[in-house]
């Protein structure tokens, strides 16, 4: 009835119509076009406590929830080793821990580096130079003194803190000094005599500079404000010593994180550090973050 020729036409018309009809509904296997993408993250902060780990990564995950369309499959492990990060896409981890990672290829996300460094260093200065002019001090001065030679970063950040403190310098590295000896400190305070403020960069700093002030009986003529918390900055604090000191935020700062794993992700971050005073010291959301540092 139909030539052979028809007969193939036909065929061939039905497949492409039927290809046209089913392409819309046909689902692409995941991972196989390159679509969804896999990471693979991996965090290592070897000297926090497994508390505050823990509640980094529930925030990670808290956010991944929330906004994950299900386009990126994202594995995370806390490490206990530097090796165990090698093969990673992204590593989380401080600033002070890059020398272990020399050799790593992949993304690295420093915590440090998520600090809003304009926003939180002129707060610090403000509270800070508060602090100073209830000791009734007519002329006051603000410095930073450290275990390390500062870097660009914390260049930037006392830069900031010099604006809330109403101090603004044409060269900040003049204010800034690094110390590896108690004794360059107690010679370093003979040198600066009066009211004046201190951003201590590390602990090791604090506890001398505080030991050599009460040495020579200067300990209420100093504001400091320390970088990094402790129990003892705590009790330093608390015996007023100590001005403040900075709380990080683990679950904030997850969030962050799990913010810059994500593409298109809504940017939600309202800071994941927290100034800690006096003032603040025994606040419930304070206490809380206390905790986490445990």
């Amino acid at each position: 009835m139909y030539s052979k020729n028809t007969y193939l036409f036909a065929k061939i018309f039905l497949a492409v119509y039927m290809m046209t009809i089913l392409g819309g509904c046909v689902q692409k296997i995941p991972g196989t076009d390159g679509h969804n993408k896999k990471k693979e993250v991996v965090i290592y902060l070897a000297e926090e406590s497994t508390n505050f780990k823990e509640q980094l990564l529930h925030g990670i995950e808290s956010f991944l929830l929330e906004h994950n369309n299900k386009s990126m499959q994202i594995n995370i492990m806390v490490a206990d080793l530097p090796s165990q990060a090698m093969q990673a896409d992204i590593l989380i981890t401080y600033y002070s821990y890059a020398m272990l990672f020399l050799d790593y290829t992949g993304e690295i996300i420093f915590l440090d580096t998520l600090l809003n460094v304009e926003n939180f260093g002129q707060k610090a200065g403000e509270k800070i130079r508060e602090d100073v002019e209830l000791r009734d001090a007519e002329d006051y001065q603000i410095y930073w003194l450290g275990s390390n030679l500062p870097n660009e970063r914390d260049k930037q950040l006392f830069n900031e803190i010099n604006k809330g403190f109403l101090m603004e310098k044409s060269n900040i590295e003049q204010i800034m000094d690094s110390f590896s000896k108690k004794e360059e400190i107690a010679l370093w305070l003979e040198q600066h005599q009066g009211i004046i403020a201190v951003v201590g960069a590390d602990l090791q700093t604090v506890e001398w500079l505080y030991e050599c002030a009460i040495d020579v009986g200067r300990q209420y003529q100093l504001s400091i404000f320390s970088l990094e918390y402790s129990g003892e900055v705590e009790q330093m604090i608390r015996r007023t010593m100590v001005y403040g000191t900075v709380l990080e935020d683990p679950q904030a700062i997850g969030r962050e994180i799990g913010y810059r794993l994500l593409e298109n992700a809504p940017r939600e971050f309202s800071g994941g550090w927290q100034i800690v005073c006096r003032d603040n010291l025994d606040f419930p959301e304070i206490k809380q973050l206390r905790e986490f540092q445990k």
